[in-house]
């Protein structure tokens, strides 16, 4: 079995939306979205498919016609080249698994923003 803990990374998105890397290999990358209530991650696509679980709060998830409303302990997955964006009805926490070329897709991720804690 692979060594499953990471260096925990941090990257704000903005005041609202802060991404924790919690593992990332050559596969494979699972983070957690916490977003504050009334916060938008704004309309993006994924180039691969990822699946989410909702740990805390509520959300609504908008892929064109589709509102998907998902409260904690509901999951999803989500196909690549989806057109989508998140509203945070309450303050939430959002697990979730990507498969990668190495970057979280759709974010823009900065890695001059990255901090790490150990």
């Amino acid at each position: 079995m692979l060594n499953s803990h990471f260096k925990f990374a941090y990257n704000q998105i903005d005041d609202d939306v802060q991404i924790k890397i919690l593992h990332h290999d050559d596969s494979m990358i699972m983070t957690e979205f916490m977003i504050k209530k009334g916060a938008i991650l704004p309309e993006h696509v994924h180039q691969s498919d990822h699946s989410a679980y909702l740990l805390q709060g509520k959300i609504r998830v908008i892929t064109g016609d589709i509102i998907s409303e998902f409260v904690k302990g509901d999951s999803w997955c989500m196909k690549k080249n989806t057109c989508h964006h998140t509203e945070a009805l309450e303050n939430s926490i959002v697990l979730e698994v990507f498969s990668h070329d190495g970057d979280i897709e759709g974010f823009g991720i900065r890695q001059s923003s990255v901090q790490e804690e150990r």
